[in-house]
């Protein structure tokens, strides 16, 4: 029964996620035909009716992972050809703010059963983050003083509607019980996982697909090896590769502590689509991470079993084996005489960025402004630069990157924010938590990779991702060490746990009594 409603749970999510594309691809496209247009109505009335079967926060919850897939924007007046963060143009709209919509509605259905007049408000008043109000604060600031706005103000669109959702993931993870985030994770990274290798899978053999409403990017030739350069639902490869890197630091816990054959399918197959991206950042950094989360296990006191250890080696070393050839030839191509230029180009752009850092040390140049003020301002020491990919791309480096947009002060900010929030989980780990060793390995993946590349502002969906993975961090925390906020509670409840079991039906067990709630009946046991 279990399975059948988490597999209900799973579709009815998976039509929305489809929904908000069809719905952005109409608005940008108008090619949607009669029969899809009552497609998409469909799947939202079918998302509206869910909250009549199924608990409200689940179904959010559920949604929120799937959208995580689609890239689908709408830019109004696009500017064609302008590279950084979500792009250019007069307004943006796209995932997260339907994510933002559908959070009010389920939250709203879900407080409203409990008869309690603050709908929206208790959210907002107790799951607010210092550090993130800081780090957007400093976010808006980079946006007023930004010389372009029609890219800075899509980029401020984009922060301000993930820290919106990010109050309506707290506020929902803090209300779910801790086995069903876990059955929510590896159920989502292995779906997510199985998706992304068929279409990596149909990619190298036919090329480009036409998903460009799921975020699809350009398939072309990857310097080094014979095969193209897959995407899946990503914009580029690189992205796409540090999504694999934390879809294998979330589920390799979970694989060494207890026996979960979909954590295994979901570890396998990212670690082989990692490879197949071939980009040389993540297959360097995993082998460290991983090694990392089997030492912090131990260091929580959780018992590893030795022969799943030898085992996912063994598996680890067969997957190495098969694509030995190409990862070789991808590494070789880094001598000084191959044609892939991308080691040298990485040092000549950090080179020009510090160059420009330098000038405006403070606030920076503004937010997602790199395209347009190193087209404009020339500055003398960059001007050897001819190549216009270094002023079309921003530097590939995540700190030298917000350095540049937000000055010093955005960059601690962010730093702030994402390093309080694995400083929490390290906690947690030493409480002997699997869950947070996950998420802790998932988020050092997204700053090491930083260093090289700017997968995580390249678009939305990675971003997108690490707020919600910390959403979670911050909510376990808050279950853990701070006290639930108050809910208002009438109708005859004796509390928030004790209304939900009865409105749902579950049935509570626990020292030798059972009571279903659902139909009113009372046993005991001895």
């Amino acid at each position: 029964m279990q399975i059948r409603r988490a597999f209900i749970q799973w579709m009815l999510a998976f039509f929305a996620a489809l929904m908000s594309a069809s719905i952005i691809t109409f608005f940008s496209q108008n090619n949607i035909i009669s029969v899809g247009i009552i497609f998409v109505a469909g799947a939202g009335l079918l998302y509206v009716l869910s909250h009549a079967w199924y608990s409200p926060l689940s179904i959010f919850v559920g949604s929120s992972f799937l959208f995580m897939l689609i890239g689908s924007k709408l830019i109004i007046h696009p500017v064609d050809g302008y590279f950084g963060g979500v792009g250019a143009g007069s307004f943006y709209i796209g995932v997260p703010h339907i994510i933002l919509v559908l959070g009010i509605f389920s939250v709203a259905i879900y407080r409203s059963r409990t008869r309690s007049s603050a709908l929206i408000r208790n959210p907002i008043k107790h799951d607010i983050n210092k550090r993130l109000l800081l780090f957007i604060g400093f976010v808006l600031v980079s946006a007023l003083i930004s010389p372009y706005a029609a890219a800075s103000l899509p980029q401020l669109n984009l922060y301000l509607s993930l820290a919106s959702v990010y109050l309506f993931w707290v506020y929902s993870f803090k209300r779910m019980e801790r086995e069903k985030i876990v059955r929510l994770l590896i159920g989502f990274f292995t779906l997510a996982a199985t998706i992304e290798m068929i279409l990596v899978g149909l990619q190298i053999w036919q090329g480009q697909l036409g998903l460009n409403f799921l975020g699809e990017g350009t398939v072309e030739e990857r310097a080094g090896v014979s095969i193209p350069s897959v995407t899946g639902t990503f914009i580029h490869p690189g992205p796409l590769s540090l999504f694999f890197c934390i879809c294998m630091s979330i589920l390799f816990p979970f694989i060494l502590q207890s026996r979960n054959k979909m954590a295994i399918i979901g570890f396998t197959l990212s670690s082989v689509g990692m490879i197949m991206t071939f980009s040389r950042t993540s297959m360097v950094m995993m082998i460290p991470i991983l090694l990392l989360e089997v030492m912090f296990l131990r260091f929580g006191g959780i018992k590893l079993s030795k022969l799943k250890v030898f085992l996912m080696s063994a598996v680890a070393a067969i997957i190495l084996a098969f694509f030995s050839g190409m990862i070789q030839d991808r590494f070789d191509n880094l001598q000084s005489d191959s044609s892939d230029e991308q080691f040298d180009n990485r040092f000549t752009h950090f080179s020009m960025a510090w160059t420009y850092i330098k000038k405006e040390p403070v606030l920076g140049y503004g937010l997602s402004s790199w395209s347009y003020v190193t087209h404009k301002l020339q500055l003398p020491s960059a001007i050897g630069i001819s190549h216009t990919f270094f002023y079309d791309n921003p530097v590939h480096n995540i700190y030298l990157y917000l350095w540049f947009e937000g000055g010093l002060c955005l960059l601690l900010m962010f730093l702030l924010f994402v390093g309080h929030t694995m400083y929490r989980l390290v906690k947690l780990i030493r409480r002997g938590n699997t869950l947070e060793c996950g998420l802790f390995a998932a988020l050092l993946c997204i700053l090491v990779y930083g260093m090289t590349g700017w997968g995580l502002f390249n678009g939305s969906q990675l971003l997108y991702l690490m707020f919600l993975l910390m959403a979670i961090s911050e909510s376990l925390y808050r279950v853990a060490y701070q006290s639930k906020p108050k809910v208002e509670i009438t109708g005859g409840y004796k509390d928030e746990e004790d209304r939900d079991f009865r409105h749902y039906g579950i049935q509570k067990q626990g020292r030798g009594r059972t009571r279903d709630y659902g139909s009113g009946r009372h046993s005991y046991g001895k």
